[in-house]
């Protein structure tokens, strides 16, 4: 199966998407008819044009698909390597240009999420890092950088990561893997578990203490 679809994202804006079930065949890839809808469509095609998609809003947070003016600010972040390996193997290089850019390009459009950035409303600061990497289950992974901590920042866009992918990607489970020396990881998700129950009570989280 291959379709196309021209899409006016903007008034000034719009593109042809190619729908097709083998993969690499178009801008969106799909498993069948029931799976073309006009959102997945409007979808890939502002990630054709580098318009990047919000993911979710929360109070004081956005989250949204990374876009290669983010470099300069992930840098800024100035995150530890042990404090980018809370994001997952496959987000390790965000923080470089080429490997960046192949990510935009592929991660959301073949798997539909990936890892987000995390904005204030206010400013549309990028405070942080947070979203899943592929696997069985999808893994969560999550970073806020230094000058943004102590906020409640984490706990406020891991809630709203989980609600997007149990209402929106229809997960039924995740984990989540934390080294046993992390203890402010450790403390964070004893935090957690209990907000994730009650935000999405049929999305299973397993923690793993490695």
């Amino acid at each position: 199966m291959k379709r196309s679809f021209y899409v006016r994202v903007t008034e000034s804006r719009g593109c042809t998407v190619t729908v097709s079930d083998e993969p690499w065949q178009g801008e969106l890839a799909v498993t069948g008819e029931d799976a073309v809808t006009p959102e997945r469509i409007v979808a890939a095609a502002r990630r054709k044009l580098k318009l990047p998609l919000i993911i979710a809003e929360t109070e004081r947070l956005l989250l949204r698909e990374l876009c290669m003016e983010d470099l300069a600010a992930l840098c800024a972040l100035r995150l530890t390597e042990a404090e980018r390996e809370l994001l997952g193997p496959q987000a390790a290089g965000l923080f470089e240009e080429s490997c960046l850019r192949s990510y935009i390009e592929y991660q959301y459009s073949f798997f539909g999420y990936g890892i987000w950035a995390v904005l204030r409303r206010d400013t549309r600061a990028l405070a942080g890092l947070c979203g899943f990497s592929p696997g069985e289950p999808p893994e969560l992974g999550y970073c806020i950088g230094r000058d943004y901590r102590r906020l409640g920042y984490a706990t406020e866009a891991c809630r709203a990561a989980f609600r997007y992918a149990e209402q929106e990607l229809g997960f039924t489970e995740v984990c989540v893997r934390i080294r046993r020396d992390n203890t402010a990881s450790l403390a964070f998700c004893e935090k957690l578990r209990p907000a994730l129950r009650d935000d999405s009570p049929s999305l299973q989280s397993r923690f793993f203490i490695l």
